[in-house]
C-alpha cells in the first residue's frame, strides 16, 4: 500500500475529525462507508490528512500525495470511487463515445443493486458529475505524475472551478 501521512506506520500527533457518513462506488456497486481525516496539532503544523491529499489550514492549499496513482479517489467529502471504475467510463467515452450521463446510468442500472429497485436514498446514484469528477482527477493526477509534478490546488471554492483551472496552465 502507497505511504502517504495519514497512514504511515509512525503514529501522527492529531486528532481524528468526526466520522462523516459517505459513499463508496466500487465495480461491486455502491457501499455505505465513512470519510474521516486527522489534523496535525505538532506545533504550528496545522495540516489536515485525506485519503488522497493534505490540506495546509493555514494556505488553505490541497496537495495530492506524491504517490502511484491510488486505488481508490476521495471525490468529494460524502464520495468515495474506485480508480478502475473510473477507467471503465474513460474507456467507455473514449472508445464507444458514451456520455457522462450514460456512464453513470450503466453504473447505476449494472452494476449496482440500486438500479433495480426502488431506491430510497439517492447517495447510492452514481451521478454524471461524479462520472466527470472521477474522469479529471484520475486524469490530473496522472498528467501530473507523469511530469514529475505534484497536483496542488487552492481548496476552497468549487471543486469543478478549480479542476477547470489546473486543466488551463
Amino acid at each position: 500500500m502507497p505511504k502517504n501521512p495519514a497512514l504511515s506506520e509512525k503514529p501522527v500527533e492529531g486528532s481524528r475529525q468526526a466520522c462523516k457518513s459517505a459513499t463508496y462506488f466500487t465495480r461491486d456497486g455502491p457501499f455505505p462507508a465513512y470519510s474521516t481525516s486527522l489534523r496535525c496539532k505538532a506545533g504550528s503544523c496545522n495540516i489536515r490528512y485525506y485519503l488522497n491529499f493534505s490540506v495546509n489550514l493555514s494556505l488553505n492549499l490541497r496537495q495530492y500525495y506524491d504517490q502511484p496513482l491510488p486505488e481508490i479517489i476521495h471525490l468529494k467529502e460524502h464520495s468515495f470511487i474506485q480508480t478502475a471504475i473510473s477507467e471503465l467510463f474513460t474507456a467507455c467515452t473514449l472508445f464507444a463515445w458514451v456520455s457522462a450521463q450514460n456512464c453513470a446510468l450503466i453504473y447505476n442500472h449494472a452494476l449496482s443493486s440500486y438500479g433495480r429497485e426502488e431506491v430510497s436514498e439517492s447517495k447510492f446514484m452514481l451521478t454524471s458529475t461524479q462520472v466527470w469528477r472521477a474522469f479529471v482527477l484520475v486524469s490530473l493526477l496522472k498528467n501530473w505524475r507523469e511530469c514529475g509534478r505534484q497536483l496542488t490546488m487552492q481548496n476552497h471554492g468549487d471543486l469543478n472551478d478549480r479542476l477547470k483551472e489546473i486543466m488551463s496552465e
